[in-house]
């Protein structure tokens, strides 16, 4: 094979264990900052999610380190990735979040946070969606799919859906109480995300090493149906999540639980209005 998950695991999973260490800081940071009522419980809850998904792709990433079997080694290597990639866009949601939260911070600062953000999540999509390719192709050299290999075009057809759903988000512009319901959604998803990459890591090493080996096309369809379930269907539905979730109209005045704009109100009837 032209390129061997077995030398790259190692890398990622030196960058899993990063990328816990600044999920771990955020979560941090969230319970200093914020005291009392004002702790973003739905951010919190996304970020636990996400520290135990980098753990687990530094365990898995680690592991494979020591698979000589290549195409159980590339197929733990594509369901990681898959955790991971949600992960690299929930730091990004979190860089928005961080921004928005500044003082005096300008509507179009907050507006280019969350189109970085949102450009996070497509590359991370899209990124997805090719190794995805070059995996089944993967499997037809090894002989444990008939063929014919998928060329590099048919990622255009996720892609261009994901990019739909994304469009459809933006244009949506959510208020406050709607992305606070796409967090949660997300962090549920994210969850279920995260017990699916176990349970598929678990049955890679159920699978006797000789099937990995034995040819021809001894890979079967449900197999290779949940491989791509957990590699793009999950992180399809929560990275639209995370976009959903970002400010899309900060020009607008936020608004109360009652849907009444805040700016109408001082700070003393501010506070008055959110303590009851």
């Amino acid at each position: 094979m032209e390129w061997n998950i077995l030398k790259a695991a190692a890398s990622f999973a030196s960058f899993s264990g990063l990328g816990a260490s600044l999920i771990m800081a955020s979560i941090v940071i969230i319970v200093i900052q914020h005291k009392g009522n004002d702790k973003p419980l739905h951010a919190l809850a996304l970020f636990i999610v996400t520290l135990a998904a980098m753990a687990l792709d530094t365990f898995v990433f680690a592991s494979a380190t020591g698979d000589k079997i290549c195409a159980r080694a590339t197929t733990q290597g594509l369901i990681a990735s898959s955790t991971l990639a949600v992960a690299i866009a929930v730091i990004a949601l979190g860089v928005s979040w961080l921004v928005s939260t500044l003082d005096d911070c300008p509507p179009y600062l907050r507006l280019l946070s969350s189109v970085v953000a949102a450009l996070g999540s497509v590359g991370a999509f899209s990124i997805l969606v090719l190794w995805s390719i070059y995996y089944y192709k993967g499997l037809v050299r090894l002989e444990l799919r008939p063929g014919p290999i998928w060329p590099f075009s048919y990622a255009l057809i996720p892609i261009g859906v994901f990019l739909g759903l994304t469009a459809l988000v933006i244009g949506l512009g959510l208020r406050r109480k709607g992305r606070g319901r796409a967090i949660v959604f997300c962090t549920i998803c994210y969850m279920s995300h995260v017990i699916a990459v176990m349970l598929a890591y678990v049955a890679t090493f159920v699978v006797p090493g000789e099937w990995w080996a034995s040819a021809p096309a001894t890979f079967d369809e449900w197999m290779l149906t949940g491989v791509y379930a957990v590699t793009l269907v999950f992180p399809m539905i929560e990275l639209v999540a995370v976009v959903a979730s970002l400010d899309w109209r900060p020009w607008r005045p936020p608004l109360t639980d009652d849907g009444l704009p805040m700016q109408r109100f001082s700070e003393e009837q501010l506070a008055e209005h959110m303590a009851t």
